[in-house]
């Protein structure tokens, strides 16, 4: 094991230390990410340049949070394709979009380059043609990062597995 296993790796798209966000901050940096999303209104009434740039945006940040063992990139692909959804557009990120590009585009965004992420976005990215859901976006999980007194290991296990 090196010694950035556990926080970071070497970014290949610039040869960098990229940072995810270590274990004890993930609630923090989570709830934070959250809010922003819920002060956007959960991106919806967005024209789809707009949209695309925030949720492609979200995305890049979403990475960096990398909760899990495994599992991340997809767990992030399907609450975004939902967020997506729920704001009025159908985001594909599965069909046409090869395992390395979205790898690249996830480094680079690490980077602070989201210029690829967007592009991967856009593509992916359709109105449904139905106004978005007014429904809130609001369960267990994200009860967990807003309330950081639930947002303990022991907390969230007796949550997610009762």
């Amino acid at each position: 094991m090196g010694i950035f296993d556990d926080f970071g790796k070497r970014n290949p798209a610039t040869g960098e230390i990229s940072w995810f966000v270590s274990g004890i901050d993930i609630p923090v940096e989570a709830k934070k990410l959250f809010v922003e999303i819920r002060e956007k209104d959960y991106f919806r009434n967005m024209q789809l340049f707009e949209f695309v740039k925030e949720i492609s945006n979200f995305f890049g940040k979403l990475n960096t949070l990398h909760p899990f063992r495994e599992g991340n990139g997809r767990t992030q692909r399907i609450f975004t394709e939902l967020l997506a959804e729920k704001a009025g557009y159908k985001l594909d990120l599965e069909t046409n979009i090869d395992k390395q590009t979205m790898i690249d585009a996830c480094n680079y965004s690490m980077s602070g380059d989201n210029r690829k992420m967007f592009v991967i976005f856009f593509k992916s990215c359709k109105p449904t043609n139905q106004p978005p859901k007014k429904t809130e976006l609001k369960d267990k999980t994200i009860f967990f990062v807003e309330n950081e007194d639930a947002a303990t290991d022991e907390n969230i296990y007796k949550k997610r597995f009762r």
